[in-house]
């Protein structure tokens, strides 16, 4: 009885999950609206006229830009409309002009080729003149600005607005949400005897994914949302703050992942079911992206289908290639000594952490330097620490002042980079801190692995049910294409950056994109997923390709 209460209340949060996730879905139809205050026409009188004696209008050197006044308004949005997508990436760069002609930036964004609307979001303002600047991706200006709109808008809450529209979309968000959540109900009924090998894992390192895909998406917000590009303020000192966290989780995160794989079972399963995540949501995002007006070009959306080669996400893309030679790679090192495992870890140190060392220090480019020899390093790293170990890693004590002084010492070199006080010595050092495989990263991320690692949380089936999403809330927040539009339109990140409640709003959209990509992800498992592994050609071709590898690792034992 207490047994089918719990189902009860489960499914009642699933319920309530879907439907507010459908709520910040369409957040921005159901609480907000626009009014446009001022629209004009980007033509000739609004340019910047630069020589007066022969009458030019058309910006010429690098302070071209368009030059709008003549009004006095509080706002908070403004609209660019070009008849024309733009024909290279450019960027944007807005200020409030006040009569006396003094310029205030207000936010500067890059805008890729292709896009013909721009929307700038700032707190309310008292605009009594905008100027735009464009400038080139090689920093010179850019000279033909091309003709449409600029519209100045409020944008502000109105909750329904009192719009039978937005009941009958409230109403639909509830069906919605209720028969997804019956859905998946009669999926686990149907299932109710197969065990959730995801249940026996260590609750201890999958709480560590949840911390660390979090803490991806606050580094994600810093990076993409612009935070980092802003002056010196409150969000670009907590834009700094996440830059070096997120890629101590990134190596973290890769660290869980091949401590199951040490030493593991080879599973065809393991690569199909990843395969067709990273499918789905590279060809799923990819026609959204087009459909939102993103710039996607139609080789881009057949580059979306072979998931392993296109650049719809570069990391997933890696992964799938190392799950395409583990088989291999755990061949090769089933039955390697302590003395070839340490050799095999030296080559790969050098070459994926000192050839990025050396081509910082040299600006030589190690052709070999990538994301998938990080990850068979990070193996072969994992491995070495598995098979023997290192007692100072299980002092918790030892960990955290380690990991402090990596963190700290990657902070200041970013902050003093961003100041713009690098010197000869300086630059190199904040060379080597600008990729995930920077040896400060590496080790960071280790340490952090291990911490969690000598933490005993009890098995917490709801923890291991949310890690087991973390991989899509990457997949769907981080897509390369949709990357700018979700920031900027989706997330709309630009609104709050001068706002004094900025840090609770900044929390509050890194939970809440963690918490509706999850969502996301959870009903692709429960519905998608969970029917195609039960189909016929799916167990087929599993068992086809385990009993090649089988085959192989037979042969290699004889």
């Amino acid at each position: 009885m207490k047994m089918l209460e719990k189902e009860k209340v489960r499914y009642i949060i699933v319920m309530i999950a879907f439907f507010l996730t459908g709520l910040i879905l369409f957040k921005d139809i159901l609480f907000f609206s626009e009014k446009d205050l001022v629209s004009t026409q980007i033509n000739d009188d609004i340019l910047i006229s630069y020589n007066d004696a022969d009458d030019r209008y058309i910006p010429v050197d690098e302070n071209a830009a368009v030059y709008y006044s003549g009004y006095n308004t509080v706002a908070n949005m403004v609209e660019i409309n070009f008849e024309q997508g733009l024909n290279e990436n450019i960027s944007f760069l807005l200020y409030n002009v006040s009569n006396d002609a003094e310029s205030n930036l207000i936010e500067q964004r890059t805008v890729r080729a292709g896009y013909k609307t721009i929307k700038f979001y700032f707190s309310p303002i008292q605009l009594e003149g905008i100027r735009i600047r464009l400038v080139s991706e090689d920093g010179s200006h850019y000279s033909e600005i091309p003709r449409g709109t600029i519209s100045i808008r409020q944008r502000y809450i109105n909750v329904l607005h009192g719009n039978f529209i937005n009941y009958v979309i409230v109403l639909c968000i509830l069906i919605v949400s209720g028969a997804l959540t019956v859905i998946i109900y009669k999926c686990n009924c149907n299932d109710n005897k197969v065990k959730n090998p995801r249940n026996n894992r260590e609750s201890n390192l999958e709480l560590l994914r949840i911390i660390c895909m979090v803490l991806l998406v606050a580094h994600h917000f810093a990076v993409h949302g612009g935070l980092l590009n802003l002056g010196f303020s409150l969000p670009k000192y907590i834009g700094l703050m996440f830059l070096p966290v997120g890629k101590i989780c990134f190596i973290a995160f890769i660290a869980i992942s091949m401590y199951f794989l040490v030493d593991g079972k080879n599973k065809s399963q393991r690569f199909l079911k990843c395969w067709l995540e990273v499918f789905f949501y590279s060809v799923l995002f990819t026609i959204v992206t087009w459909c939102m007006g993103g710039c996607v070009r139609f080789r881009d959306l057949i580059s979306s289908f072979f998931v392993m080669i296109s650049n719809s996400h570069g990391f997933a893309a890696s992964y799938l290639l190392f799950l395409l030679l583990y088989p291999f790679i755990l061949l090769a090192t089933r039955n390697t000594t302590k003395k070839q495992a340490r050799y095999l870890l030296l080559l790969l140190f050098w070459i994926q952490i000192l050839s990025q060392i050396f081509r910082t220090w040299t600006g030589y480019t190690q052709p070999v330097f990538s994301e998938l020899t990080l990850f068979i390093f990070c193996y072969m790293l994992s491995l070495n620490l598995k098979r023997y170990p290192l007692k100072v890693l299980d002092d918790k004590f030892f960990d955290i002042m380690l990991l402090s002084i990596v963190y700290i010492y990657v902070f200041v070199i970013n902050l003093i980079a961003y100041k713009g006080h690098l010197n000869e010595v300086t630059s190199v050092l904040y060379g080597i801190t600008g990729d995930e495989s920077s040896i400060f990263f590496v080790v960071g991320g280790y340490l952090l692995f291990y911490l969690f690692k000598n933490i005993h949380i009890p098995n917490s089936r709801i923890i291991n049910s949310v890690a087991a999403c973390t991989f899509g809330v990457l997949l769907i927040h981080d897509h390369n294409f949709f990357r700018h539009l979700f920031w900027n339109e989706v997330v709309k990140v630009q609104i709050h950056f001068y706002s004094d409640k900025f840090i609770l709003w900044f929390l509050m959209s890194v939970v809440g994109i963690f918490f509706v990509c999850s969502v996301i992800d959870y009903c692709r498992q429960k519905i998608l997923e969970k029917n195609i592994v039960k189909q016929n050609w799916f167990n087929y071709l599993v068992s086809k390709m385990d009993e090649i590898l089988e085959e192989k690792s037979q042969n290699s034992s004889n």
